[in-house]
């Protein structure tokens, strides 16, 4: 999800972090798309897109999708909203499928892994 350098090391550290050198130059034409894999945690959420979208040069150069991996509320209430606003190019959403809900109960089993993109 969109979180795990979060856990890893913590929010501090990342927005620490110093971004590596590259040898590889973009012209003004380069399209560089980003993706955004999300589950849970509307407000870290909200946050990284912020960074994402203050950061990058143009909608149309750096286009934002985001997949939202399971069904949370806030999550896709602030994905909504940014995709009617212009800032996110494409919204994804994936939930585990039937076969994956706990038998006799409307709660879901934890998905291994993010597979389905």
């Amino acid at each position: 999800g969109s979180g795990v350098v979060h856990d890893m090391c913590g929010l501090e550290a990342v927005q620490n972090m110093t971004p590596a050198r590259s040898n590889i130059t973009a012209g003004r034409d380069t399209r560089i798309p980003v993706l955004m894999i999300t589950h849970a945690r509307p407000a870290y959420l909200k946050r990284a897109l912020a960074s994402v979208f203050k950061h990058r040069a143009s909608k149309d150069q750096f286009p934002v999708t985001a997949s939202q991996d399971g069904d949370d509320v806030g999550v896709a209430r602030i994905l909504e909203e940014h995709l009617r606003d212009g800032e996110l190019a494409r919204l994804l959403r994936f939930s585990p499928p039937d076969a994956l809900l706990v038998k006799g109960n409307a709660k879901r089993r934890p998905i291994q892994g993010y597979k389905r993109l």
